[in-house]
């Protein structure tokens, strides 16, 4: 008499579950089995295969009653239909969720950018981006188009003043040295206060630009320390005469070296490049030290 295909199968599995058992074993197990099962749809023809199999239990569970009782260890119980679709749910569910990770970093690679012509600094493949532009001829257009003059000129006390500190949000910056020893800006500002005033205490003659868009040109003596502080900009430094202490958070900063001086510089980028970094262990070197967390610091 042929098998039913489902009585077949379930067989089949016992006999795998049943592999630890001697042979003899098995053939006796597995012809109990199929004995009971063909008896139990006897006394009840009504009764399907599939329903006497269910009440036996799954194959593997089966197996392993047989193994335990002759002291051997079984495998692993076999998982119900309910924990195996769980299970596939959740390896679906990471699968995708691996997927969309895959995917966004392929779009938002690389993290950052710097368009070397351009000095734009890209974050996230353009999900956020810093935009510093090229001046022309000397200006920033885009701040330029609805702005005020900041401008001015005084002499400075190298006895009272140390430093120039410069303070900004926003903005680009051409800092330079005076040939006539006295500080002068010209700025195009747009939105905020600016403020230029001198500070006793602490020796410094401070600019502060933190709530304002500026497009400025410094002209600063020599002999005092320069030190600039920028979220988002451009910084020129046009042959330095003196120490500077530049950092800035989102941009670039370019140096254009003075070729009679010699410079050591302390120079650090976190995501983006540096180029032309060549530092002098001479004592005279003028101290450089440069900072940018996205961007890039290029020495000319």
């Amino acid at each position: 008499m042929k098998l039913d295909p489902q009585l077949e199968r379930y067989l089949t599995e016992l006999d795998r579950g049943l592999g630890k058992i001697s042979v003899s074993d098995r053939s006796d197990i597995i012809t109990e089995i199929k004995s009971h099962v063909i008896e139990a749809q006897g006394r009840d023809p009504q009764t399907s295969v599939r329903d006497i199999l269910a009440a036996l239990g799954e194959p593997e569970n089966v197996a392993n009653r047989y193994l335990m009782e002759r002291g051997i260890k079984p495998g692993k119980p076999s998982k119900t239909p309910v924990i195996k679709w769980l299970t596939i749910g959740f390896l679906g569910t990471l699968g995708i969720a691996a997927f969309t990770i895959i995917m966004i970093l392929w779009r938002f690679t690389p993290v950052l950018k710097v368009d070397e012509k351009t000095g734009q600094v890209v974050i996230l493949g353009g999900l956020i981006e810093v935009n510093e532009a090229s001046k022309s001829n000397g200006s920033n257009p885009e701040i330029r188009k609805n702005s005020t003059n900041f401008d001015g000129e005084t002499k400075i006390d190298a006895s009272k003043i140390s430093s120039i500190s410069v303070n900004f949000a926003n903005g680009e910056f051409d800092l330079s040295h005076s040939t006539d020893q006295q500080l002068h800006w010209s700025c195009a500002i747009s939105g905020g206060n600016p403020t230029a005033k001198e500070d006793s205490q602490s020796h410094t003659f401070a600019f502060e630009f933190n709530s304002s868009d500026a497009d400025c040109d410094l002209e600063i003596p020599v002999g005092l320390t320069l030190i600039v502080r920028g979220a988002n900009g451009q910084v020129e430094l046009d042959r330095p005469q003196s120490k500077a202490d530049i950092k800035l958070e989102n941009g670039r900063i370019n140096i254009a070296p003075d070729s009679a001086k010699k410079y050591k510089y302390e120079a650090s980028v976190i995501n983006g490049s540096s180029e032309g970094i060549v530092s002098s262990n001479s004592p005279e070197a003028i101290l450089l030290k440069l900072a940018v967390s996205n961007g890039n610091i290029e020495i000319q």
